[in-house]
């Protein structure tokens, strides 16, 4: 309990969204998150995702709430396309209307196309492609009103729920390495082929949505290499979401980026916190952690006729959980300290025979959450073949 505490603390709050600089009225929103699926397993910290993007599209990005549609109990196929239709009609030439998903996502058994699941899919192929909306038909909607699109998709099409399991026993989906995208759409994936979204429990969000809406309150500005000038591009974004993916050790999922242009996606300033679990209660028990490598643009964008699933995307090597660490080092430090100052605060007390003193109670508990630190550290030692992310050479 303790650890998991320290591990929550060390994390910061992107909930409540930071004003932005330049308001953008004729954008509009439909925001999704599908927690609870009727017969399929519930999608962890989804209606929170959305809850949250909400906010950053109506406080930080400045679109007016009566532009922003919010899906989320019960939310199915007929309501989310006419969502789309309905935000799509009120965007023009300059535009943009953006679709944020937290939930299921899969490939249609048929043709592999990238499908999101409406809260009564059922855990059947069948049902798959009548109780899915394929994303190629969102974008292609979404563009509709003569303006431009960012799909932010916290999913992935493996057929595998956020937590892992399959969400039709035994089965896979196949998908392909490179999805049509529409002119003038971007589309951000929280994973790539075959790998599956993580949620990230400390923060109570999926791991993706919590590092882009990290990203987009100005912790990316200048990730990407350029200099911080208050405003966050797409590259810079997504180079920050790679990275801090790697440094909070969720090393299975590398989110896909498919965008036909460099935008901007936000005008917000908040420096970037270090996520790599140096922040916890009691600080930087063991230094600095360097700072994991950063993508560059040619990196993050594979060349014509390159298959990046080839590549995989982590390195298979041994490498203990560094949050987990730090934070087991900074519980056993705070119960090492409750014990220390126990025995000087009550040193004088003496004990009544068959009784226990206040001494004795505070010296119990510190112990207690010593040994707890202890194990944790232990646990983070364990071996992993997964290692943090490490970006590729660039293709030539």
């Amino acid at each position: 309990m303790w650890w998991l505490l320290g591990l929550a603390w060390a994390l910061p709050s992107v909930d409540q969204a930071v004003p932005g600089e330049v308001p953008r009225p004729g954008d509009a929103a439909v925001v999704i998150g599908i927690e609870d699926y009727f017969l399929l397993p519930d999608v962890p910290h989804a209606a929170r995702d959305a809850a949250a993007m909400e906010q950053f599209l109506r406080v930080t990005r400045g679109i007016p709430g009566d532009r922003i549609r919010t899906l989320g109990v019960g939310a199915n196929r007929e309501q989310i396309v006419d969502a789309v239709d309905r935000m799509a009609a009120l965007v023009g030439p300059g535009d943009t209307l953006w679709l944020t998903y937290a939930g299921h996502g899969a490939a249609d058994p048929a043709t592999g196309e990238q499908v999101l699941l409406g809260a009564d899919a059922q855990a059947d192929a069948l049902s798959f492609q009548a109780r899915s909306v394929p994303v190629a038909e969102l974008e292609s909607r979404a563009v509709a009103g003569g303006g431009q699109a960012i799909f932010i998709l916290d999913t992935c099409y493996s057929g595998r729920a956020r937590g892992g399991a399959d969400l039709i026993e035994g089965k896979r989906f196949a998908v392909p390495t490179y999805a049509q995208r529409g002119e003038r759409v971007t589309r951000w994936t929280a994973a790539g082929p075959s790998e599956w979204s993580s949620p990230l429990e400390a923060a109570r969000h999926g791991a993706f949505t919590y590092t882009v809406l990290g990203a987009l309150r100005g912790w990316a500005d200048g990730a990407s290499g350029s200099p911080a000038d208050g405003q966050v591009t797409i590259a810079e974004a997504h180079a920050y979401v790679l990275r801090s993916l790697g440094e909070l050790d969720i090393t299975g999922q590398r989110p896909v980026l498919d965008t036909p242009a460099d935008l901007v996606l936000s005008t917000a300033r908040e420096p970037a916190p270090d996520l790599s679990g140096d922040t916890a209660v009691l600080g930087r028990l063991l230094g600095p952690v360097p700072a994991s490598p950063i993508p560059t643009v040619a990196q993050l964008r594979p060349g014509p006729g390159v298959d990046p699933s080839a590549r995989g995307p982590y390195t298979q090597r041994w490498a203990p959980h560094r949050a987990t660490l730090r934070t087991g080092i900074n519980t056993a430090a705070f119960g090492g300290l409750v014990a220390a100052l126990s025995y000087a605060w009550f040193r004088s007390t003496t004990p009544t025979e068959g009784t226990f003193t206040a001494q004795q109670v505070v010296n119990i508990t510190g112990g207690s959450i010593f040994f707890t630190g202890v194990g944790v550290m232990g646990l983070s030692l364990l071996p992993t073949r997964q290692g943090p992310i490490v970006p590729q050479e660039a293709s030539p």
